[in-house]
């Protein structure tokens, strides 16, 4: 989710906050699977700059998955 406002946590290295994810897992091996993709997006400079300015849920979809989701869907079909 982007924040229209953006948060103050005190700290001078994260703040202010214009992101947040939310982690749900159904097991131990899937939530480790889930952070390290959540650690290779933090690292992409661009691509959290770019989902923060986005407008809308399917821009920001396209942004979050738009490689990776066309891919997918081309192995699917192939």
């Amino acid at each position: 989710m982007t924040l229209k406002n953006p948060v103050y946590f005190g700290n001078p290295d994260n703040d202010p906050v214009r992101i947040v994810f939310c982690l749900a897992a159904v097991d131990s091996y899937s939530h480790l699977n889930v952070m390290r993709n959540l650690i290779d997006l933090i690292n992409d400079e661009d691509k959290v700059n770019r989902l923060i300015a986005v407008q809308d849920i399917d821009t920001f979809n396209t942004v979050l998955y738009g490689s990776e989701k066309n891919k997918l869907e081309e192995e699917r079909f192939s």
